[in-house]
């Protein structure tokens, strides 16, 4: 039976994204195994993504097997007076950088005949004034885990999404619920969540 400290041995996480969150996760799967990818600044250039995944497999001499994308972080804006230009710049830097570094990742793997796994990480779906961009970015993002699901599972590829309020810069958030994003996330990744696919699941502290 494989034991927790060696619950991702073997596996080549790239971990994309900035914040308390995606470092959380990122230290969390090193510490089952993984060896870990960082990328701080992540492109909506598919040949610079390309070129990171090249660049992560050369250093590591492995190449990608799991994904970890914790977005673009979206500014506050009116719903009555943002600009249609910054309206698209959130969605572009948010759903497309996603969805480039995830169709890189594929590539990859299905070109290998291999397995792999895609983890997004977003915000909790909290209405509040001024998301209104960065919801709604994330309505959409909740469609495109699922079709990506359908459209690689055949091909070995699992992809889903943890949202939560850790992820969000909530000041509050406990060290509790930063383990707890890191646990799921390990767990989601690993083989003993084999038969997970499609799920946006919620990390969300009770008020007390």
């Amino acid at each position: 039976m494989t034991t927790l400290p060696t619950l991702l041995e073997g596996r080549h996480a790239m971990v994309a994204g900035v914040g308390d969150a995606v470092d959380h996760v990122a230290t969390a799967l090193a510490a089952l195994g993984a060896r870990i990818s960082r990328i701080t600044a992540p492109s909506v250039d598919g040949e610079t993504i390309a070129a990171a995944f090249c660049d992560a497999e050369a250093r590591q001499g492995q190449p990608v097997d799991l994904l970890v994308h914790g977005g673009a972080p979206l500014g506050v804006a009116d719903a009555a007076t943002v600009s249609l230009d910054v309206w698209r710049d959130g969605f572009s830097a948010d759903i497309d950088g996603r969805f480039l570094h995830a169709a890189a990742f594929a590539r990859s793997r299905i070109a290998a005949h291999d397995r792999g796994a895609i983890l997004f990480l977003l915000p909790s779906p909290r209405i509040a004034a001024g998301r209104t961009a960065q919801l709604s970015a994330h309505g959409a993002l909740d469609n495109l885990v699922k079709s990506l699901a359908v459209e690689w599972g055949r091909d070995g590829i699992r992809t889903n999404a943890i949202a939560s309020h850790v992820v969000d810069g909530f000041a509050q958030a406990t060290e509790a619920a930063r383990a707890s994003l890191g646990h799921l996330a390990a767990y989601i990744l690993s083989d003993h969540g084999a038969y997970i696919s499609g799920m946006v699941m919620g990390i969300d502290e009770l008020p007390s």
